[in-house]
């Protein structure tokens, strides 16, 4: 097989090793007590995806530690397998500040691996504990774990951070054509405690297609992510042109996605079966409006009339909502292009 620029043949052992890291545990003696045992094991293990498990790794030459995904390719076909090694060796090529690209790529023909090392971000014990405790990060904006809510000038700041990032991918950075990102979801994207963004996996979505475009180098988003217009790609089997204007457009309502859960604190769609996650989409009440803040007190009246009511308002800006109501069109054609998101949020931050 040949392998796609930056792909290098080997083993991983070769160029680094597996750095295991003491993780402490706490499990519940008694399930009707409180009584508790803290203990510490090793693991290397950073977290499972869709691919394969990630681990913390040191480089032999200079002991700096990475991130490492290692993708079994014994799992897919051999053209599944040509498509990730060209995902891979897109993502070596991506130079953005707000991408996570990874610095070497080593295919292990031997055992059919693909190891994708990437700089670790954050701590790396706090990633192990943050996934054995927690492995869902739906809650957390993004791999930082915070639970606190963001303020509207935050949620600008971070949406004008990943609109960058989408800017760059769309506008033909290679000079190959536009690149989908294809995975947009708070697991993929890194918000640290000072509010940078990463985003992560470019291109990893959780399905292969075969018959994805070369230029494109990516398949269809991830379950709950995908737009009506996937949907319907995927029940229609459209041409390869019309695939590659859905991944793009795909980008902008997983966009869309992950700001109603910035503001939300939850999930625009729970249910992962196609036909009912489209009607989940066509069923949300539109337009969707922000939440509002709780009644204030009764304002004494000058009159003889009653006490009247203040009314509530909303937390939150009515350029907010348009932009997320935008984002959600059903309709790829009324959906915002990134340059318009990224001039609102340039205005509101």
């Amino acid at each position: 097989m040949a392998f796609p620029a930056g792909i290098r043949s080997g083993s991983l052992a070769e160029y680094y090793d597996k750095e295991e890291i003491p993780v402490e545990k706490t499990v519940k003696l008694n399930p009707y007590s409180d009584e508790t045992k803290t203990y510490f094991i090793m693991s290397a293990s950073v977290g499972l995806g869709p691919h394969g498990r990630v681990y913390v790794v040191r480089k032999k030459n200079t002991k700096t530690v990475f991130a490492c995904k290692e993708i079994p390719c014994d799992m897919y076909t051999e053209p599944h397998q040509k498509q990730l090694l060209e995902c891979a060796s897109i993502q070596l090529q991506l130079c953005h500040p707000n991408i996570n690209s990874p610095i070497d790529a080593i295919y292990d023909s031997a055992i059919l691996r693909l190891y994708i090392i990437s700089p670790l971000l954050g701590d790396a014990r706090e990633l192990v504990s943050r996934d054995e405790a927690r492995p869902s990060l739906r809650e957390s904006m993004g791999a930082s774990g915070s639970h606190e809510p963001m303020t509207e000038s935050m949620i600008w700041k971070t949406l004008s951070q990943i609109v960058s990032a989408l800017r760059y991918l769309h506008g033909n950075p290679l000079g190959r054509g536009p690149v989908a990102h294809a995975s947009l979801k708070p697991e993929n994207i890194y918000l640290d405690k000072d509010g940078s963004v990463k985003l992560m996996d470019v291109g990893m979505s959780s399905e292969l297609r075969i018959t994805a475009p070369l230029n494109l180098h990516i398949s269809v988003a991830i379950d709950l992510y995908k737009a009506p217009e996937q949907l319907e790609t995927n029940s229609k089997g459209d041409s390869v042109p019309g695939v590659t204007n859905t991944l793009l457009s795909g980008d902008i309502w997983a966009l869309g996605c992950y700001l109603y859960e910035l503001i939300f604190k939850k999930r625009p769609f729970t249910t992962g079966r196609e036909i009912d996650l489209y009607l989940s989409i066509t069923r949300l009440p539109r337009p969707i409006e922000l939440p509002t803040r709780l009644p204030t007190k009764q304002i004494p009246s000058n009159n003889d009339s009653p006490n009247v009511m203040q009314q509530s308002q909303s937390q939150f800006s009515d350029e907010l909502r348009h932009v997320l109501n935008a984002c959600l069109s059903i309709d790829p054609a009324e959906r915002p292009c990134l340059e318009t998101i990224a001039e609102a949020a340039k205005r509101m931050m």
